[in-house]
């Protein structure tokens, strides 16, 4: 058994390598639906095809169809960036709600579930015109933005399967149209195999494959020309390994570290080889870094503070874990969670901060 893992997550860390790139010439509408909306994913190198999380749906919907697995209602009201220089200012916010409709358990002990996501992205830039003797003159205001509605389904069992449909009306300049997204997951929860003396920890080994077709469609333009968008394909592998804890007031990672690759190979011939490393304390606190091209000094990192390790942590400490009969403390352990994310982008001179905050309220089991 321990050959067999070890062999399956070296071949899941290798396929990068030997992933296939097809490049073809193509136009460059579209340009902004193929940016990074999560805080997360800018401060792992702007990955996220092999990930499950509050926004991994925009970069493969398959994901989308893993999340019914936590079973929370997810809203991020804020999401995004501002920064401006001598002669631009630009602000980009990408809110969104997660919806878990529909969840099964079998007596076999495999399961099923249904997510609906919600999104919007909005970027708007101000640009000054330079005249001759290097001031602004003219300013030109530029809004782009899309509306996102994504299905994912999800199968839990020997393995995790997600597959997706993101679909996406969009405006740039004065063009509008629908853009498609499809995508699917594999996740192995290789750790379930391993036993250990103690029943209340577990062995977190985690393997995921992922792959997402982004950007299908054509523009639409006033008298009826139609010209295809920059479409991308995005292939991706993670392992994720930690420590589980069992506690009263459900399962708490101890730790985690989780380090993911991905190929994005976009129409317009611009390929991006990607890596990023996240670890994760006590569910608490999370720190993150990556570079989205690898052969570059370009880098990103960020962090997150999460409120239920906070309070998983406090219980801990103080015994209280060992009654369920507090509802206040009940209800901020295992009810609702906050999540304030940051992440710094050091493509620039002054380097760009992308903000965001998440509210997760957990259902109760949906049969």
């Amino acid at each position: 058994m321990k050959k067999f893992i070890i062999f399956t997550i070296i071949s899941f860390l290798l396929i990068p390598g030997t992933i296939f790139s097809q490049k073809k010439i193509g136009s460059y509408g579209g340009q902004f639906l193929l940016e990074s909306p999560s805080v997360r994913s800018n401060g792992m190198g702007q990955l996220g095809v092999a990930l499950v999380d509050e926004y991994s749906f925009y970069f493969n919907p398959g994901s989308l169809g893993l999340s019914y697995l936590e079973n929370h209602i997810t809203l991020t009201p804020y999401s995004g960036t501002s920064y401006k220089s001598f002669w631009y200012k630009i602000k980009k916010n990408y809110p969104s709600l997660m919806l878990p409709i529909f969840k099964h358990k079998y007596k076999t002990g495999n399961s099923i579930g249904l997510n609906f996501a919600f999104s919007y992205s909005r970027i708007s830039s101000e640009h000054d015109e330079i005249d001759y003797f290097r001031q602004p003159s003219e300013t030109f205001k530029l809004i782009l933005k899309s509306y996102n509605a994504s299905i994912g389904f999800g199968f839990k069992g020997p393995i995790e399967v997600g597959a997706g449909v993101n679909i996406k009306y969009f405006e740039e300049y004065y063009i509008s149209g629908v853009a498609v997204d499809l995508g699917f997951i594999l996740r192995a929860p290789l750790g379930k195999l391993i036993k250990m003396d103690d029943k209340n920890y577990c062995i977190i080994i985690t393997p995921s494959i992922g792959y997402s077709h982004s950007n299908m469609g054509p523009f639409f333009r006033t008298g009826g020309f139609y010209d295809d968008l920059n479409s991308a394909n995005r292939y991706g592998v993670a392992l994720t390994l930690g420590l589980d804890y069992k506690m009263n007031f459900g399962n708490w990672n101890i730790a985690t570290a989780t380090s993911s690759i991905e190929d994005e190979n976009r129409q317009n011939k611009f390929d991006y080889s990607k890596i990023g490393v996240e670890i994760d304390v006590l569910e608490a606190f999370a720190i993150r870094t990556g570079k989205p091209e690898r052969e570059s000094d370009y880098s990103t990192w960020g962090f997150t503070v999460n409120s239920r390790g906070i309070m998983k942590s406090i219980l801990f400490l103080t015994g209280g874990e060992s009654s369920k009969s507090n509802f206040f403390i009940n209800f901020f352990t295992n009810k609702l969670t906050l999540k304030y994310l940051q992440s710094h982008n050091n493509s620039t001179l002054d380097g760009i901060i992308y903000r965001g905050f998440t509210v997760n309220f957990n259902l109760s089991q949906i049969n």
